[in-house]
């Protein structure tokens, strides 16, 4: 899997990066690449878009299930931890800055995440409950 890139109004598609890439977007000032991989290096990597080599973002190797989405700041993103949390890498000076914990660790399946426009809430999906039925059917054909 590798992310290509394709004038909207039409043209010829040109590879962008050469080891992997999964879902990706440009940085608000243009400069760089954000993406994810999978593999022997889960999680997010930055490459210039200018040209050059990617790097390893070692700050969002802990992002739960794809629980991120990135805003005009950075990244935000569920920690995969003890006590789970909504987290902020900013996209300048690229530090972490935890935003709120939350009540329940996000739900292991599904994923997403969604931060309003104006910063100020968040939504994620949790299992509150979590229950199976095992049923007999008899004369199945």
């Amino acid at each position: 899997m590798q992310i290509w890139k394709v004038p909207a109004a039409g043209g010829t598609p040109v590879q962008v990066t050469r080891d992997g890439g999964l879902e990706s977007f440009e940085s608000p000032d243009g400069r760089y690449l954000y993406y994810t991989k999978r593999g022997r290096k889960t999680g997010f990597w930055r490459m210039p878009l200018a040209g050059g080599e990617e790097t390893f973002l070692p700050e969002l190797a802990v992002v739960a299930n794809r629980y991120w989405q990135s805003s005009p700041q950075g990244i935000y993103f569920v920690a995969t931890s003890e006590v789970p949390a909504l987290e902020l890498f900013h996209f300048t000076g690229g530090e972490v800055s935890r935003v709120t914990n939350l009540p329940v660790q996000p739900a292991a399946v599904g994923g997403g995440l969604s931060i309003s426009r104006d910063g100020r809430s968040f939504l994620y999906m949790q299992a509150d409950v979590a229950t199976s039925n095992l049923m007999v059917v008899r004369n199945f054909h």
